[in-house]
């Protein structure tokens, strides 16, 4: 998350913890435009998350929340030219 903040078009970063279930995070980055957004898909950065988020006991949800729509891990492969995203 700190990382982030040194990226251009970085917004803002939270990390927030499930009441419901204590196992579960939530982490959120905000980024000024789809731009910065599908820039930030393409990094090193993310592709360590992705790689951090293979390793989930469980598959965990992503989110690409724009104005219009919201997207998933079909977002990632359309940015990164992949034909077939998956989370182990």
């Amino acid at each position: 998350m700190s990382a982030a903040r040194w990226h251009p078009g970085w917004a803002d970063a939270q990390v927030d913890r499930d009441l419901d279930d204590p196992h579960a995070l939530h982490y959120r980055e905000e980024w000024l435009t789809a731009g910065d957004v599908a820039r930030e898909v393409g990094s090193d950065r993310f592709s360590r998350l992705l790689e951090l988020m293979e390793t989930a006991a469980e598959p965990p949800e992503l989110r690409f929340e724009f104005v219009s729509e919201v997207r998933g891990l079909d977002y990632v492969a359309e940015v990164r030219g992949e034909q077939n995203p998956s989370v182990a």
